[in-house]
């Protein structure tokens, strides 16, 4: 996964830097520089931001709420 794919997630996922990073357990400026990161992230990490993503876009009740 690169920092353009978990961007591209998030982004059809219709969450916000905000709730992402919440969600993820980061902070915004983490969560920025992952999505950013020019080169593939961590594989570890990947993994987990995929299970994160996966399990949100399962569960309607993760998406924002007037955020």
């Amino acid at each position: 996964m690169t920092g353009a794919e978990l961007k591209s997630a998030r982004i059809s996922l219709g969450w916000t830097e905000r709730h992402a990073a919440r969600l993820l357990g980061l902070d915004r400026k983490q969560l920025q520089r992952a999505e950013s990161y020019p080169r593939p992230i961590p594989e570890h990490v990947a993994r987990y931001l995929a299970r994160v993503l996966r399990a949100a876009a399962d569960a309607p009740a993760w998406r924002e709420a007037g955020e």
